[in-house]
């Protein structure tokens, strides 16, 4: 049994979008460190958007809380995170359907 778990951060903006706009790049830039390092498996906005979703893996809630907080937006008071942690059941984990639209939404 892998020694990581799973978590669902809810980012919320705390800031208009055109200030989240301003500053989005350095948090692009973290996400992808993130994504390069493995700590991230898949991400993206809400709609309407007022902040966005991130499926993410930590050893515990506590690196995973200190993980989010050094993202730039939250940094600078744009953004906040709740976090839910959870197990993703054995069977299945992921469905044939959830693999055909995610194929479809990243095209």
């Amino acid at each position: 049994m892998s020694d990581q778990k799973m978590f669902v951060a809810v980012g919320e903006y705390l800031k208009p979008l055109s200030e989240v706009e301003a500053h989005y790049s350095k948090h692009s830039e973290w996400l992808v460190r993130n994504y390069e390092s493995g700590a991230f498996l898949a991400s993206g906005r809400q709609f309407p958007p007022t902040g966005g979703l991130i499926l993410a893996k930590a050893s515990s809630l506590a690196q995973a809380t200190t993980l989010f907080e050094e993202d730039p937006l939250v940094h600078l008071g744009i953004a906040r995170y709740s976090l839910i942690e959870f197990t993703p059941g054995d069977f299945p984990r992921r469905s044939p359907e959830f693999d055909a639209f995610f194929k479809k939404a990243i095209k």
